[in-house]
């Protein structure tokens, strides 16, 4: 069973098999070591830590269900969210109580015939969508109201499609992530208007098959945050560059080395690794700012944790510590594999089963659901969730 769910998590996680890389960059580059110990970092309770919590049902009909979601991002006032392939990887675009405004399918104009899965990762465009096919050799642009743009990108076979970003009219960068193939033709991982300033070591060739990483999260026109797959890292980007880089380092026991990510020759050795290690960290990624904390998820062989890094006060808290109480009918508040933020709040997504979950718990504490809350389960949809932190 511990196996089982160990390729079902790697499944959840991994994009494409990449050539794990150790990364080459400047010795100027400020850095901020932090040391975290997961199991310290600090919890509690829904009612200490969480404000404005609220749970919006993605609405739809018998041929609109979803039955999990692969990526979601959300914008001032649309929520744009891609099924998994089970569900028909499609596109699906929300306005902010959930009602679905478009459906965006194989079927569509625009979308390549041959795309299988549709869309599997999306990323913000300004107000806008891109999404990344299922075929990993197309990226499409659709308005927040999911009407079909145009077509970014075509016939990118060899690897992941470089990330983009747009910090402001000076600062153009792009992030190629440290992943080798046979016919690539340059080691840069990250250039700011052409320039290099991140690149990988091209001698390491080793095959590895995970990778998490977002790359981008703009936070304004002044500042942006890229995490680099299988890394610890995350990079702050200012319009000069790398503006420093937040190192955070772990206890021995959660610690997998360099070595250690390079040497895996197949997924098995990968899983069973995991299996006799499940406290190794493989990397960070999936970075949120929001107010003054830097948000991202630590992928264990055991699963996710999300840590949020105080900026100004230098705590850390572990977001995946706090534990549902009567004030929110024990029910589940955080998704494990996604966060989002319209700068406003933070966004996630719960199932179903989580509400079938927080029933039982209320029975078993002899607590009374809201109607409301137990309305929910007449949906087979997922809901989003939408709260502040309050730490």
């Amino acid at each position: 069973m511990r196996k089982i769910s160990l390729i079902l998590f790697i499944a959840l996680i991994s994009y494409i098999t990449v050539r794990g890389q150790r990364l080459i960059n400047s010795a100027d580059y400020p850095i901020q070591k932090i040391r975290v110990v997961i199991e310290q970092a600090q919890g509690g309770t829904v009612s200490e830590n969480i404000r404005g919590l609220k749970y919006i049902l993605l609405k739809g009909n018998k041929n609109n269900l979803v039955d999990f979601i692969s990526d979601f991002k959300v914008s001032n006032d649309r929520i744009g969210v891609i099924g998994s392939i089970s569900s028909g990887g499609s596109f699906y675009v929300y306005d902010k109580e959930g009602e679905l405004l478009k459906k965006v399918n194989k079927n569509d104009t625009g979308i390549h015939k041959d795309n299988s899965g549709v869309f599997y990762k999306i990323d913000k465009e300004g107000e806008d969508f891109k999404l990344t096919s299922g075929n990993l050799v197309s990226q499409y642009l659709f308005s927040k109201n999911g009407d079909f743009l145009d077509t970014v990108k075509t016939n990118y076979l060899a690897g992941l499609p470089p990330k983009y970003l747009r910090l402001n009219d000076k600062s153009h960068f792009e992030y190629k992530g440290p992943f080798y193939w046979n016919g690539r033709k340059d080691n840069n991982v990250l250039l700011l208007n052409d320039s290099a300033l991140i690149k990988f070591n091209s001698q390491d060739t080793n095959t590895t098959y995970y990778s998490m990483s977002e790359g981008f999260f703009k936070l304004n026109e002044e500042i942006a945050y890229l995490s680099i797959a299988q890394k610890n890292q995350i990079y702050e980007l200012d319009n000069t560059g790398v503006k420093q880089i937040y190192d955070f380092s772990f206890p021995m026991n959660n610690t997998l080395r360099e070595e250690d990510k390079l040497k895996f020759k197949n997924m098995n050795d990968l899983i069973n690794y995991l299996s006799d290690h499940s406290s190794k960290i493989i990397e960070i990624g999936r970075v949120v700012r929001f107010k003054n904390y830097l948000i991202f998820s630590v992928i264990l062989g055991s699963g996710p944790n999300w840590l949020a890094y105080d900026v100004a006060s230098k705590n850390i808290y572990n977001l995946s510590n706090i534990v549902p109480d009567k004030s929110n009918d024990y029910l589940s508040f955080l998704s494990n594999n996604y966060l989002a933020t319209d700068g406003e709040f933070l966004y996630s997504i719960i199932y179903p089963q989580d509400i079938r979950s927080a029933i039982n718990k209320s029975e078993s504490e002899k607590h009374t659901m809201h109607k409301s809350y137990l309305d929910l389960q007449k949906s087979n949809n997922p809901l989003l969730v939408k709260f502040q932190l309050n730490l």
